[in-house]
């Protein structure tokens, strides 16, 4: 390989999803093949109470989403998770040369960092808009100036 290139993916909660297994997969084979791949994600989210009591109320179980730190587990590239739930800055993320935003939620997180944080990219692995996904956050995503 010629040259090695800075890949910075940013996730939302790195959850026991497929999208994040997704990620992880090609973090790990960018890794391999030379390149320096950190991936920032933010830390779980709380469950909120609103929504705990009213799945307490109508019988069913509490759920929390799953950690995916398991997907990481084995895969040699960096992991930064932030100490609470916030959108990605500057400060979270090493300068590199690309940085992909990988959820409709990151999308804009992506967009407002500096461009010494890389060339913008949206790796889009549907069109985001499944079951309970808000369409009027997520259409507008696809508009951002990402790659």
């Amino acid at each position: 390989m010629a040259s090695s290139l800075r890949i910075t993916f940013v996730l939302p909660y790195a959850g026991l999803v497929g999208g994040v297994r997704v990620v992880a997969i090609y973090a790990d084979h960018l890794q391999r093949l030379g390149h320096h791949v950190t991936v920032v994600s933010t830390p779980r989210p709380k469950l909120p109470l609103r929504k705990a009591a009213r799945s307490l109320l109508r019988g069913r179980k509490v759920r929390h989403p799953q950690p995916g730190d398991k997907f990481f587990e084995g895969v040699n590239v960096e992991h930064r998770v932030l100490p609470r739930y916030r959108p990605v800055t500057d400060a979270d993320v090493p300068d590199a040369d690309v940085v992909v935003a990988t959820w409709w939620e990151t999308a804009p997180w992506v967009a407002d960092l500096s461009p010494r944080k890389g060339a913008k990219a949206y790796f889009v692995q549907d069109y985001g808009a499944n079951e309970g996904q808000p369409l009027d956050k997520v259409v507008p995503t696809w508009d951002l100036p990402l790659h």
